[in-house]
Order: C-alpha cells, then sequence, then structure tokens
C-alpha cells in the first residue's frame, strides 16, 4: 500500500546563502575526455578518476599543507601540490567503475570491455582481472563495482544482473554467486545497508540495490529479500544515513535519487514505498549521485545530518535531512562553464573531508578557505593530459607522469566508448542505459594474461 507521503520542497531561499558559500573555495583538476566514475582512498591522500576514454588516472597530495610561498610553478604543476601518482589506459572503450579494497591496498576497475581488473593502489600495476560473464546473447557491460568486505567485491551489470565475487587470493575466473534479473534494467548503484546488532561481523551483508524504476534489498546469504513498488521514474542513485533521521532521530534511512528532481526516502524495514519525497529541483533534471555530506568545517554538520545531491544541471545541493532543507549549493560548472549544462558524475569525500565533486571533464576538490588554509585559488591545467605514443590500447603498465604537458587530446574507443556521437546530456545518460549507449555492441573481451 502506498504512503502517498505529502511532497516536501527542498528550500533554496536562505538569505545568507551567498556569504556562506563565499567561505568554499575549489582548485579544478581538468582532463581530455569526460570523467565516469570517481573514488577517494579511504585513509591516504589518493584519488582516482576513470574516464570516458578508458583511461585511470590516480592523483595525490601532500600529506602537510603546502606552505602560502611554496612553488607550484613548474611545467607539471597542479593546485595544491596535487600531483599524477600513475596514470595508464585501463580498459579500451569506457571506464565505467572504479573503487577501492576496504583496506585502501587495491583498485578495482571495470569497462566496457566485459573486464574487471585488479590492481596495487601505490604503483597501478595490474595483479589479477577477470571477464564479466555474458548474457544468453552478448556480453555484459559492468556499471556498478562495490567493495563488500576485505575479501569480496560486489558487481552490477547492465542486464540487471549482480555478482559476487572472492577476491581473498585474486579476482577469479569465475564469480562465486550471480543473482540475475534482481532489475529489468541497469544496476544503477549498491549501497550496504549498516549491519544490524545481532552481527557477530559488524560487516554488511544487506544491499540497496537501484535499477529500472524500482529498489530491492540483497541479502548476500539468502537473496533478494524485498522490492519496492513502482516508483513511476528512474531510480538512479542510493545512499543510507543510519540514525539521526526520522522520528526521534533514531531511524536508517535509505535515500534514492530519481529521474525526475526528487529524492525518495525509504525507511529500513519497510520497503514497499517511500515514506517521504523530497523535492531538489524541476522534473527534468536527474539525481544522478547521492552521499551523506561530510565536508570537514562546515558548520552546517553540527545541525543535522545531510546529504549531497550530485545533478544533471551541473550543481551539488546539500539537503539537511529533517526539515529537507537545501542549505549549501555547490556549482560545478561555475564561471569556467561552456554554457552547456554538465551534469555531476561523481562525488567523493578524501582522507582529509575535502569534497570532490566530478562533472564533464572536471574535477573539483572543495573546501572551506578557514580550514584549508592561505591557499592559491587559481585553477591549473592538468599537466597529466599528455597521452604519449607509447600509450598502448591496453596496457597495464601505468605511465609515469609526464615532464611537460603538451596539449593532446585522448582519443577514445569508437567501437567500445561510451561517447558516441550526440548531445553531452545524453553521452551523460548513456553510460546508465542497457544496449543503448554504444555505437555497437562491446567487443568479445580478450584475456591474454596481464597485458
Amino acid at each position: 500500500m502506498s504512503l502517498d507521503p505529502k511532497p516536501l520542497q527542498a528550500s533554496q531561499n536562505s538569505p545568507s546563502l551567498a556569504f556562506i558559500m563565499d567561505a568554499f573555495k575549489s582548485h579544478s583538476i581538468a582532463f581530455d575526455s569526460p570523467i565516469f566514475t570517481l573514488a577517494a582512498h579511504p585513509s591516504e591522500p589518493l584519488f582516482t578518476a576513470g574516464l570516458l576514454s578508458g583511461h585511470v588516472y590516480t592523483y595525490t597530495w601532500p600529506k602537510e599543507a603546502p606552505s602560502a610561498d611554496e612553488d607550484f610553478e613548474g611545467d607539471d604543476a597542479l593546485p595544491s601540490g596535487y600531483k599524477v601518482a600513475w596514470k595508464t589506459r585501463r580498459h579500451k572503450g569506457s571506464c565505467r567503475s572504479v573503487v577501492y579494497s576496504g583496506d585502501g591496498q587495491l583498485l578495482y576497475s571495470a569497462g566496457t570491455d566485459s573486464l574487471i581488473k585488479c590492481a596495487s593502489t601505490t604503483t597501478g600495476q595490474v595483479t589479477s582481472k577477470a571477464v564479466i560473464p555474458p548474457t544468453t546473447s552478448s556480453p555484459d557491460g559492468p556499471t556498478y563495482l562495490h567493495a563488500l568486505t576485505p575479501q569480496h567485491l560486489l558487481l552490477g551489470t547492465d542486464s540487471g544482473t549482480v555478482h559476487l565475487y572472492d577476491t581473498r587470493t585474486a579476482l577469479p575466473v569465475k564469480p562465486t554467486t550471480t543473482w540475475t534479473s534482481i532489475h529489468d534494467d541497469y544496476i544503477s548503484s549498491i549501497t550496504p545497508l549498516p549491519p544490524t546488532s545481532e552481527s557477530t561481523s559488524n560487516l554488511p551483508k544487506q544491499f540497496l540495490v537501484t535499477g529500472d524504476s524500482t529498489i530491492s534489498v540483497l541479502d548476500i546469504r539468502k537473496g533478494v529479500l524485498a522490492r519496492s513498488e513502482d516508483q513511476e521514474n528512474e531510480t538512479l542513485s542510493s545512499c543510507v544515513v543510519a540514525g539521526g533521521v526520522g522520528k526521534g532521530g533514531r531511524s536508517t534511512r535509505a535515500y534514492v535519487g530519481m529521474g525526475d528532481g526528487v529524492v525518495h526516502a525509504f525507511e529500513r524495514g519497510v520497503w514497499s514505498d517511500m515514506c517521504e519525497r523530497i523535492k531538489i529541483g524541476s522534473r527534468g533534471m536527474d539525481v544522478d549521485v547521492l552521499q551523506e555530506y561530510a565536508l570537514t568545517g562546515d558548520n552546517e554538520l553540527h545541525k543535522g545530518k545531510c546529504i549531497v545531491v550530485g545533478c544533471s544541471d551541473g550543481r551539488a545541493r546539500v539537503v539537511r535531512l529533517g526539515g529537507n532543507k537545501v542549505v549549501r549549493v555547490f556549482d560545478h560548472d561555475g564561471e569556467d562553464g561552456d554554457g552547456q549544462e554538465e551534469g555531476i558524475s561523481g562525488i567523493a569525500f578524501d582522507c582529509d573531508g575535502a569534497m570532490m565533486t566530478a562533472g564533464g571533464s572536471v574535477v573539483k576538490i572543495w573546501y572551506m578557505e578557514d580550514a584549508g588554509g592561505d591557499v592559491d585559488d587559481s585553477e591549473a591545467d592538468d599537466s597529466s593530459n599528455d597521452e604519449s605514443e607509447q600509450d598502448s590500447d591496453d596496457s597495464d603498465e601505468p605511465d609515469q607522469p609526464p615532464a611537460k604537458a603538451k596539449g593532446r587530446t585522448l582519443e577514445s574507443d569508437s567501437e567500445d566508448s561510451d561517447g558516441d556521437a550526440g548531445s553531452k546530456s545524453s553521452q551523460r545518460r548513456r553510460k546508465r542505459r542497457k544496449n543503448k549507449h554504444q555505437a555497437t555492441g562491446p567487443r568479445k573481451p580478450q584475456f591474454n594474461g596481464l597485458d
């Protein structure tokens, strides 16, 4: 039975919002290819971006903030001491998803070449890889990776399937367990539900899985436990907030981003339909990314739990839960935009508590001016955009950071890439569309050792 909740408008009419936002600054790192996926290391100063071109870049920065007079004017300079730790063309076609292992020692990536690759976080060297099982008629493309535990990995696909891999030694040739047709369309997100008080391992075993116009709850021991009613629009993203919400502030709620500018809230244990509907923007706007908000130094966090909502209009909105009020708006496009909206494709929080947003071909690192110190706010061109002639089609040997930027353009694989002709908004959505976003279907994966 539908609860038919009253829509709650997330108000943006805060008189002091413009003044408050003056305290937030950002640095930009530009790429020559759109960014599909973004991940931050759980404990070290590293973040990784996976690109439409199949390239994977990992950046690092000093653990201690650079002094105000430190020189960053070299040919390979990046803002605030950021530098390329390693880069490589990891996948033929697009890199759809990247994720760090729980201990941060390994980085997993999945691409439209129907391969999952496991690499060393520090060197980028591939240690193992596996072919994603095909459907009955064609290869199956990946859509979402989640590091389940220190020993397991979950993968969602275009066909609505979820695979479980045992990673205690290396990526196995075949997944340990497969759940088919969890959804009728692609898996758009996989989010862990916090372990209950009865858990002996203190590791999650139940997961919220979104796809088509419903949500499902997957228990890796028992299979699908529940599925919601049709939400009448695409379910595109999700996050779970434990405690601090709902009546008495004791509830755990799942928040699901929809394709009509709305976030649906679900009470844990009551999965049939939403308990709350938070209107974020206009009907034509997608809520592509959801995260619990955790930007270090933001006083808004003292007032209650918040989520950050990445939207197709290029803005990340922070919503304080309870009152469901928009209290921050981070304009990713800003004054640097070219007049065409670039939706938010990824949000992550680094180990220092800075928020990173990815959209179009730019990653922005946001920080509080007081918390971040006196740092130059100018944007620097990403010197790593140089792709040498030696950058192979499917190299698992990471390239060393280039000595000098030459401004070349990355070339995406025309047969495998998600970036076929169309508007920027259609390219952004194409990465999530089952068998509709590729100029041709993915080729049969080639798996010859660790090439």
